[in-house]
Order: structure tokens, then sequence, then C-alpha cells
């Protein structure tokens, strides 16, 4: 791929001035994680050293912005878009429906795409002329052109009643801090020529989001909002009504769209902040980084350092904390931590343990002390941070050479009390378009669950592995799954055993909410089982986190403690019990070999990208990867139980 520098300074290049090093402004970011990959890999072949498993603990994921992820991709000038990729799907359908809801906002407007392939001076050109010739417009993908060095495609432009509406488009539920830095370049470049031709300023500036509302399969909804969050995420925020309730979602929405802060993105880049009720050191501290955005001599100090930069096709990759902004992290900072953790032993260690020991900050802060752990850990402590994972480091530090703390032998031996128990993995979609009829946009869609069976005997049962068609989910589906979990009897007596329980607590509590807010006749009776599996759940990996002070710690996993992480250690001290649980090596399954592959393949298949022949196949693959899961939490309690037994 030939990397030209672009004529004019775009949206992501200023947005990348913040959370990139100089020389990565204007390489694209498929290009980098390429080039990432292919440094780390031949670093693990000549050095030999194992190579690190990917680290992904099934959590609460963030909403990912497939409209986003398409743009920069065109932005970057991909000529050949993956037709199969989920992702530039779904952000294809959000361009097309988020277009057709604004049109319908604005009934008496003339709506006119001029996403076309043209020189951008005759696009700006015929936007200009569009606003001076028509009364009341809707120009989507309109250009503007600010002093012959930077451009702007908002993704609508409105002209109304003699008025100027703004509107950025956004495939998430939430109005983020990143979407302030967004709209307010827009608006730096765009009041330009308003001011220039129509001797005025933009009056309004909204995002349109995906709506947090119940809608039924296959469809994405869409809302307007002026409000502006100063986070960089929105996280689960307690409300006291029945999840999912229409109450619930009502207030659930106005937290993720910003209508509870009460901070416009028309005051941030007015400055005005009198009205917020975002008050004290927060606001004081949003105001401080947003100084550099909003000003306009900054903007153009800016916008002048990267007309100025030099491509350059050969970056290192040296840690920074400029892949880490007060808006948004860098897009493969798990790429280069994978790098760093590739290369010699003593070069990067403390970012071989910038995970749930080390922030990334903080090994950027340690990077260049003396190289072992202990000294790390006191050069930390000298200085002055509020981080928690520090006193995580500081656990870790101790306990990596005695490898096993205190306390577990104790909760082990608690949790051994029962023998009976029920080992299982979901696997999901994540999707702003429904899977399900009545759920919200982002809503965790089981499709795979995987279970195996102790009735006390320690006799293992055959695993039952259940991939429902993503084409054929219906609320039924999480009926046959609650089924495979709870045994025949005395299912208060089990422990349910996950990896995480963060993950599929969150998903059995979904269904249960769906359970009781559907008119099945078996909805009442399939939320108390969730109740009887939730109130009887165990974590087991609450056993190799760093930060629990029940831990059985591992030098060689660097402080990570996701499931691919612990198994390879499984094989290393008892091989015996790797193959009698008939556990697999995680890099020698075919197809799907992590979670993110397998919801990659189960979303191709939602979207018709997977024929009913290859969906046959996929589905095989996906069940050996799930099962694999479990297996591997047999595995990791047959392995505490030598050590702690």
């Amino acid at each position: 791929m030939v990397i030209t520098k672009p004529k004019y300074i775009r949206k992501y290049d200023f947005q990348r001035y913040f959370y990139r090093p100089q020389e990565q402004w204007f390489l694209p970011t498929s290009w980098i994680v390429e080039k990432v990959h292919a440094l780390t890999k031949l670093a693990y072949k000549n050095k030999k050293y194992k190579e690190g498993d990917e680290d992904e603990m099934d959590g609460e994921e963030t909403e990912f912005d497939p409209y986003e992820y398409l743009k920069e991709l065109e932005s970057d000038q991909h000529k050949d878009l993956d037709k199969t990729d989920p992702k530039v799907i779904e952000g294809n359908m959000i361009d097309e429906q988020s277009k057709k809801f604004i049109s319908d906002l604005y009934p008496d407007c003339e709506a006119i795409d001029l996403n076309a392939k043209a020189d951008s001076l005759a696009l700006a050109n015929m936007t200009i002329k569009l606003l001076q010739e028509k009364e009341n417009v809707i120009i989507f993908q309109p250009t503007f052109i600010y002093k012959d060095v930077a451009i702007a495609k908002p993704d609508a432009f409105i002209k109304r009643n003699n008025e100027f509406i703004l509107i950025e488009t956004k495939g998430t539920t939430s109005s983020k801090s990143v979407h302030i830095v967004d709209i307010t370049y827009q608006a730096h470049v765009c009041n330009e020529t308003i001011v220039k031709y129509f001797d005025k300023k933009i009056d309004e500036y909204y995002l349109c989001i995906v709506d947090y509302a119940l809608r039924n399969k296959g469809e994405i909804g869409f809302k307007l909002t002026p409000w502006a969050n100063t986070s960089k995420s929105v996280g689960a925020t307690k409300i006291e009504e029945e999840k999912y309730s229409p109450t619930w979602i009502e207030k659930r929405a106005k937290v993720k769209d910003g209508t509870t802060k009460n901070l416009k993105f028309s005051d941030c880049i007015k400055q005005n902040y009198s009205g917020t009720n975002i008050k004290g050191a927060h606001l004081e501290k949003f105001i401080k980084n947003y100084e550099d955005v909003v000003d306009i001599n900054n903007f153009n100090c800016i916008v002048e350092e990267l007309m100025n930069a030099q491509i350059n096709e050969n970056p290192t990759f040296d840690p920074s904390p400029k892949y880490k902004s007060w808006f948004k992290d860098n897009d493969y900072l798990k790429d280069l931590k994978e790098y760093y953790f590739s290369q010699d032993e003593k070069k990067y260690i403390p970012f071989r343990f910038s995970g749930y020991v080390l922030s990334f900050q903080e090994a950027c802060l340690a990077h260049g002390a003396d190289q072992s752990l202990d000294e790390i850990i006191k050069f930390l402590a000298s200085k002055t941070t509020s981080d928690s994972k520090t006193t995580a480091g500081m656990r870790y530090a101790r306990a990596v050479n005695k490898l096993i703390t205190p306390n577990a032998k104790a909760a082990f031996s608690n949790f051994n009390q029962r023998k009976k128990k029920v080992y299982f993995d979901f696997e999901s979609l994540n999707l702003a378009t429904r899977v399900i009829d009545n759920t919200v946009p982002f809503m965790q869609t089981v499709n795979q669950v995987s279970v195996i069976f102790d009735h006390g005997d320690r006799k293992l049962s055959e695993s039952n592995n259940i991939v429902i068609d993503p084409l054929n989910m219906t609320l039924d589906s999480y009926k046959e799954i609650i089924d495979a979990i709870l045994p025949p009897s005395d299912q208060e007596e089990y422990w349910y055993i996950v990896y995480n329980k963060s993950f599929e607590c969150s998903r059995l509590n979904e269904m249960k909410s769906l359970f009781a807010l559907s008119n099945k006749p078996y909805a009442q009776e399939y939320a108390k089982k969730v109740d009887i599996i939730n109130a009887n759940i165990y974590d087991i990996a609450d056993f190799f986190d760093p930060r629990k002070e029940q831990s059985v710690l591992f030098e060689k996993v660097y402080g990570y403690y996701s499931i691919k992480k612990i198994l390879p250690v499984v094989n290393d001290l008892y091989p015996d019990i790797f193959n009698e649980v008939k556990c697999l090596d995680y890099k020698t399954l075919i197809g799907i070999q992590n979670g993110g592959e397998a919801q990659k393949a189960a979303t191709q298949r939602f979207f018709n990208i997977l024929n009913n022949e290859q969906w046959k196949e996929t589905e095989k693959n996906l069940k050996i990867y799930c099962e694999n899961d479990v297996r591997a939490m047999v595995a990791v309690e047959y392995m505490l139980e030598k050590l702690l037994g």
C-alpha cells in the first residue's frame, strides 16, 4: 500500500494528533496494525520466545461504532472494503438508515446526497451553491474547506428557515467526549464558510445516535441529541426500576445521550459552561483538556503542525503516553502491548505487566527504570499515583516468588465444600441491529453455550454444545440455553462455574428481564431458573486475578489471567490433567481460536454472509472452541486442587 499525505487535513488527522505520536499521524490504522503484527511475529520467530496468548476477559464490552469504522476506512482511501466484514456491513446499514431518519425529521427540506467521488474543491463549491440557492435543504456528506488546508465532511448539514444545523452520525447509543472533539473540528472548519457567505455561524449541533429503545429483530432506530457527555465512555448506571422496563430504558437512554449532564455541544463550542450541572473539579478538568480543541488559535496551531508533519513509513513503536488521550485510547494499543511483550525480556519489562498489574500510563512512567519488577514497583510507589493497579502490582511483586497468596487455600476449601458442579460458557453477538425481538441495541445476544456436568462423582459428562443459528434467534432460544445449564434435580446444590462471571451474570440477568417482560407462558418459571443459577454461580477466575487476596499467581503470565493464559500453565505443570480433561491448545483450533472470531462468524451468519453449508462447518468449529473454554475451567480447577488441596 502506497501511503501519501492527504491534500487537506481531515477530522481523523486532527483526532490522531491527540492520541498518536507524530510519526503515526497520517498512517492508516489498518496499515499500522499489519506492521505491528509483522514485527511481533518476527520477534517471536527470532527470539524463540513462546508467543503470548491474546488476553481477552469476556466482560462488559463497550459499544463498537461500525459507522465510524467504515468512515475512517473510507477516509484513509481503502479502495477495496471487505464486504464480508460485519462492521462494514452494519456501518453501511447505519449510513443508509440514518439518512432516511434525518430526512423524515425534516420533511420540508429537500434531501441531497453529495457522497460522490469528485474533486474536493468542486464538492465544496457545490455545497456553497446549494446552500445559497435552496431555502430548506439537507445536504448529506457536504464538503467545507478551511483556509485551503483543512477539510470537513459532516454527515448532514441543514439549512432550514435561515438557520444552520450540523449533524454527525454515530453508530453508538452514547454521546462521548470523542464526539465533542469531532463536532468541534467540524464547527471550526464549516463556520469559516458560513460566516464568509452568510455572515453568521451554525446555530445548532446534534449527534444522530442509535436510539436506546426496545425494537424488533433486524431493526435499528435513531435519535438526535444536542447533549455532550464529557466521559470517554458511558458505563453502567444504577437505576432502581426493573431492567429493560420502559422506565428503566428511558432513564438509561438519558444517561447515555448526555441529557442528564446538561452540557450542549453548542455550549462547548461557545465555551459557555454557566448552565451546566457538571461542577467543580470534573468541569475544571474537562475545560483544561478541551481548551486545546475549542480555541481557534490553538486549532490553527495544531492544523499547522499537521500540515508540516511528514509521512514516515518506518515508524518506531516505542512506548509513549501519547497513545492515550483524555477523550480516546489508541485503536491499536492492544497490538502494541503484544509487540512489547515479544521483544527482549529486559527491553520493555514494565509493559509485560501493563494489563491487570500496571496501567499503560504507569508502564510508560516506569519505562527506563531498573528493569526488575520489584524495582519498578518501588519506582512507581515513589510517584504520586491514584491508580489502584499499583496496589495490585505491589501485591503481585510480593507474591510471584511464593506463588500462593495467604487466603487462597481457605477460599479453595470453601469452594470445595460442594462436589456437584456445572461448568458452562457463553458466546454472543453484539450489534446495533436487534438479533431478537423487543431488545435494546448492543445487547450481548447469547447464541451459544457449552455445558459439562459433574454430579458429585468426579465423572465428567459429555459436553453439551448448543449453537443457535443467529438467523433463527428468538426468546425460545434462551429457554433452550437455560435448560441446557440446569441439572435435572437438586439444582441448588450445584456450583455453576464460569470464568469471569461479570459476563455470564450480565447475560443471565438480561435473559431474566426479557423473560419477565414477555407474555410467554414459561416466563415466570424461567426467570426463577435464572435466579437459581445466579445465586449459585462461582467465578473460578478469582483464583488467578492478581487484584484478589486469594490469588494463585504465576510469574510467567505477568499478571494476566484469562483462561487462554492459564491453560498453558496447566499443561506445563500438570500435563496429565490437561490430557485427562481432554483440553486442546487454542492455537491448534481450526477456524475459531478466540471469542472475537466466534462473534465475527456468528455475525456474518446473521447478515447472511455465510450460506447454510458454510454455517454448518462454522458451527462445528464454534462448538469445539466453546467446549475447550469449558474443559479449560475443569482443568484449572483440578490444578488448583493439586496446589491447594
